[in-house]
């Protein structure tokens, strides 16, 4: 009888278990629906191509491996500059697109200049790429690694944690041999590839994304509407980092809805 007693106890901790078990799937899976329910709002055809090359920039990649998720900075990125030299003209490209990233972004973060490497969680490297070599061999291999030998004026490497796709540094290599326009262009789009849009893109000839600048001797150095609006979503409250393609364009959405609401 004291046998049969355990038994039937042990049969009810474990009918108890699995049915804590089965509720809890449940109502994660009830979570994870509600969470990709679409949202209910027709873009405007600006809007659609917006949300297109959103997910061609933010979830694709140029060079390294690429999640297929967002990614982005959770804390401040502290930026130094490793030059040989000043050179104010090169600098004030610097300090307005930092500006511009800072009055886009409304989710708290932002990009401050420092001196101190030390305090830095980024670095801007003006240089010869051979000098690279030398100052940053770390970096000058996932370089060399990542562009497999492709001779290219700018890169930047952007290190995030696996488990939550927040960046925790970034690395950004700027040639300074190259000529003053083209160098203006590259610092302006590898700072913005540091920030977790990544990739390239064949269209919009006037986005600083664009990948033929060399070949149609195109060089943006300010952001065009689109390339605004991208920066803006990526770094909008609502906007998480580790986001897929479905989850993204949901977001989006409600961002662009509820914006629509306000006007």
């Amino acid at each position: 009888m004291e046998q049969k007693g355990k038994d039937s106890s042990t049969k009810m901790i474990i009918g108890l278990s699995l049915g804590i078990l089965i509720l809890t799937a449940l109502i994660l899976g009830l979570f994870g629906y509600y969470k990709t329910i679409r949202v209910e709002y027709s873009p405007t055809e600006y809007e659609e191509k917006l949300i297109e090359y959103f997910k061609e920039i933010a979830l694709e990649t140029e060079y390294f491996d690429n999640s297929h998720k967002t990614v982005k900075w959770k804390k401040k990125m502290i930026l130094f500059i490793f030059k040989d030299h000043e050179d104010e003209r090169i600098m004030k490209v610097i300090q307005n697109t930092v500006q511009e990233i800072n009055d886009l972004a409304t989710d708290g973060f932002k990009i401050e200049l420092d001196t101190d490497p030390s305090k830095c969680n980024s670095i801007l490297y003006l240089h010869k790429r051979e000098r690279i070599a030398k100052i940053a061999p770390d970096f000058y291999k996932i370089f060399s690694e990542n562009t497999m030998g492709e001779k290219t004026g700018g890169f930047a490497y952007s290190h995030y944690q696996e488990d939550s796709y927040k960046i925790v540094r970034s690395d950004i290599f700027v040639d300074v041999e190259e000529p003053i326009e083209i160098l203006e262009s590259l610092i302006v789009e590898e700072l913005t590839h540091s920030i977790g849009l990544y990739n390239d893109s064949k269209k919009h000839s006037n986005s600083v994304f664009y990948e033929n600048k060399g070949q149609h001797s195109i060089f943006s150095k300010e952001y065009s509407q689109m390339d605004a609006d991208i920066v803006r979503l990526l770094y909008h409250p609502k906007m998480r980092p580790g986001l897929n393609s479905d989850q993204v364009e949901n977001v989006i959405k409600r961002i662009l809805k509820s914006e629509a609401k306000k006007k």
